[in-house]
């Protein structure tokens, strides 16, 4: 028999009174059911009537909302599942409770930023109970310090939590491995085989562990059968056909007779027709597979489908044998060709990166005029009247062709070519149509270097050019060089190898410690960036070139740069270059704290081994992180005073935030003034002045009076004056350049 839903045989007789009587909405009773959640989790007792009776009333009473009440009553619900206990408290929970602060347009309260994430945390154990997570659960309950701080208050929550879900294994399995219950269980060794053997009564056999037969987990048999009559003949109505139309038939071929079908069996099927391929083709595959021909970026699951469609298409045009396939281009080649052609879409049709195969023994010269010309505007259609070839038109300029006439502002088409060569001849051109002039022929030569692959005509480059074939090896041996942003494919005798760049970073951080001229050297780093970018260059010199940038641009406060170092960072420690990954961990997860990204904060977090969480910048990170959350303000500034590395400078951009939160906090709790001294202590001023110049810039300087023992905050006329600028500081982040 079921249990009734308000059953509690632990209920005190005052709290049974109380919710079978009229004072259950009485606000006055909120204090007795707070104390009734505290007894619950130093007994070990949960009633769920009553927890939910009291978030009932803080519906009706906001004001009287307590968030470790609430914490306490969400932790006891999930020591009761699979029960529905967790998702009946969460619907009587405010919106903005049950929202992420991340994803709000607003900034909640002071006190609901702590119990959002708390409530999100709670939620995500939830989940992994819900799907049976056992072993996760363990892993993120042991993730975070905010999650022993949450279940601080119920005793022996671990305990109940394993015996819950012993209960559930009890139910579902009869037979489990001793490593996966270990995982689920948390225990290992001796206290495991304790807590199986005496709490659970079930049996190790070697490394398997036995659960008794019980009336959930014993499966049985169940013969169902079903006798159904019919007491009249079903008759199933065919419509007639209606009109005149013929049906349709399909054509088919005619039926064979038995003795044919026979005789196609007796008969044997034809062999394949084995084909046999020249010394030339199979040289050819080879030499594409081979190491010394292979391009970086290019696989071989894209060289093998291009390889086929070669050899398919040549088979096909009968061109096998006529193609010299010595001189052909590979297909890693072929395949680079065509990405350097797209880099020059927006000023030329794409061309072909290799020659036809049906014709292998066509002019070049009409190969690069197959091609597509280069859209012109109508100022320069008079060159082209003697091109009997059909000119190329935009699908979106089809239907705003006009007659000629009625382009030339009402002049007769013989006219005006006419002026405008007397126009020319007065006055000389411009350098802007000089340099419209020369950029056909440009992009021509680049067309032809592109689209001269084949086998009668091999390309060759000029001298001062080097045909693509991977990454450049740079030529300039200058140390210093301003950056430029590319707008074409780099020239090698701009950029600078290996070695020069290894002595341009020893100079730039001589200059830096000499001069600290940050736009100067800001510039030097991104164009040292550049070289190492294009000449595809990531080792251990990469990261630490990164790196310097990245505490550079922290110590200038430039968010924007640092930034894209740190995102290139992240892809750098992911191979295994070296550097101070953990550094910059900790770097991540203040600037999450920065600008209240709680989402990627989260994936941070999870990511995060506990080999990383002992590392003294990681884990003083967390620390601040844990602090902030629980609204331990003493703590956080205690931390913001002895951080390690350069996390200092992260912390000074929030730092300001975060006393305007705790001013507003001292401003409510301390009544009716406290002294200027005890806030320089507590919120990590350096000196009385300068506590007191922070209390002015926001308009406080009234609220100064000095008496004996020194100045004092008069907070009972403060608290509106903080309050209103911790909402301003919360409202915007200003930064630049998001990770």
């Amino acid at each position: 028999m079921s249990v009734s839903f308000d059953y509690a045989p632990d209920r005190p007789e005052h709290i049974d009174t109380i919710l079978n009587g009229l004072n259950r909405y009485n606000p006055e009773t909120t204090t007795v059911f707070q104390d009734y959640v505290a007894q619950q989790c130093e007994l070990q007792a949960y009633d769920c009537y009553a927890n939910l009776a009291l978030l009932k009333l803080y519906q009706f009473n906001p004001h009287l909302t307590k968030d470790e009440t609430i914490t306490n009553i969400l932790v006891k619900a999930l020591t009761v599942f699979p029960n529905p206990d967790f998702s009946l408290c969460l619907h009587l929970l405010p919106p903005h409770i049950l929202t992420p602060a991340a994803a709000t347009t607003a900034n909640p309260a002071a006190g609901d930023a702590p119990l959002s994430e708390a409530v999100q945390k709670l939620s995500v154990l939830n989940n992994l109970l819900a799907s049976a997570s056992y072993a996760q659960f363990w892993a993120t309950l042991d993730s975070d310090d905010l999650y022993a701080d949450l279940a601080a208050d119920t005793t022996s929550f671990e305990d109940i939590m394993r015996k819950r879900i012993a209960v559930n294994v009890r139910q579902t399995i009869r037979e489990v491995e001793k490593p996966l219950l270990e995982g689920w269980l948390s225990l290992h060794g001796a206290e495991f085989e304790r807590f199986v053997t005496e709490e659970c009564g079930w049996e190790i056999h070697g490394e398997m562990v036995k659960v008794p037969l019980n009336k959930e987990n014993e499966a049985k048999g169940t013969i169902i059968t079903e006798n159904v009559k019919f007491d009249q003949p079903v008759y199933l109505s065919v419509p007639s056909q209606v009109g005149f139309a013929r049906p349709f038939i399909a054509q088919s071929q005619p039926l064979s007779s038995p003795t044919q079908s026979n005789k196609a069996k007796e008969e044997p099927e034809a062999p394949r027709k084995r084909i046999e391929w020249s010394a030339a083709v199979r040289s050819y595959v080879q030499r594409t597979f081979s190491g010394e021909h292979q391009i970086e970026g290019i696989s071989r699951e894209v060289i093998e489908p291009k390889l086929k469609q070669i050899i398919t298409e040549a088979q096909m045009n009968n061109n096998l044998d006529s193609t010299d396939w010595d001189k052909f281009p590979l297909p890693q080649q072929i395949i680079q060709s065509e990405k350097v052609a797209l880099r020059f879409n927006s000023q030329m049709q794409p061309v072909t990166a290799h020659p036809r195969l049906d014709a292998p023994n066509e002019p070049r010269n009409q190969r690069i005029d197959s091609a597509s010309k280069k859209r012109k505007s109508t100022e320069f259609d008079h060159q082209e009247h003697d091109d009997p070839r059909p000119q190329f038109v935009p699908p979106w300029r089809k239907s705003n062709i006009r007659p000629s006439e009625n382009r030339q502002y009402n002049q007769s088409p013989s006219k005006r070519p006419h002026k405008q060569q007397e126009e020319s001849s007065k006055t000389p051109p411009s350098k802007f149509q000089a340099s419209w002039n020369t950029r056909p022929g440009q992009f021509e030569d680049l067309g032809r270097h592109q689209t001269s692959y084949g086998p009668s005509s091999p390309a060759k480059l000029p001298s001062n050019e080097t045909e693509s074939q991977g990454p450049i090896i740079g030529r300039n041996q200058e140390l210093l060089k301003k950056y430029f942003r590319l707008t074409a494919a780099p020239n090698p005798d701009n950029v600078r190898p290996l070695p020069v760049l290894r002595k341009t970073l020893e100079l730039l951080k001589r200059k830096w410690k000499a001069e600290s001229n940050y736009s100067w050297t800001c510039d030097q780093f991104k164009s040292l960036r550049q070289d190492l970018t294009v000449q595809h260059i990531k080792n251990d010199f990469t990261v630490n070139a990164y790196e310097i940038h990245a505490r550079i641009a922290l110590e200038k406060g430039d968010l924007g740069e640092y930034n894209q170092c740190q995102t290139q960072l992240r892809a750098l420690y992911s191979q295994n270059l070296g550097g101070n990954p953990l550094e910059f961990k900790a770097y991540r997860i203040l600037y999450f704290i920065h600008t209240c990204n709680r989402t990627d904060m989260n994936e941070v977090l999870a990511d995060l081994t506990p080999t990383e969480k002992k590392d003294p910048a990681v884990r003083h990170a967390l620390a601040a992180r844990s602090a902030l959350a629980l609204g331990n303000y003493h703590r956080f500034f205690r931390l913001y005073l002895d951080t390690p590395n350069m996390g200092a400078y992260i912390e000074d951009m929030f730092v300001p935030r975060e006393r305007l939160a705790a001013l507003a906090k001292i401003c409510k709790i301390y009544k009716p003034s406290v002294s200027l001294r005890f806030i320089t202590e507590e919120l990590g001023f350096e000196s009385d002045s300068e506590s007191a110049r922070f209390i002015c810039d926001y308009d406080g300087r009234e609220l100064l009076q000095g008496r004996d023992d020194g100045l004092r905050l008069l907070t009972d006329q403060a608290g509106t004056l903080f309050e209103a600028a911790k909402y301003a500081a919360f409202k915007t982040v200003d930064i630049k350049g998001q990770i």
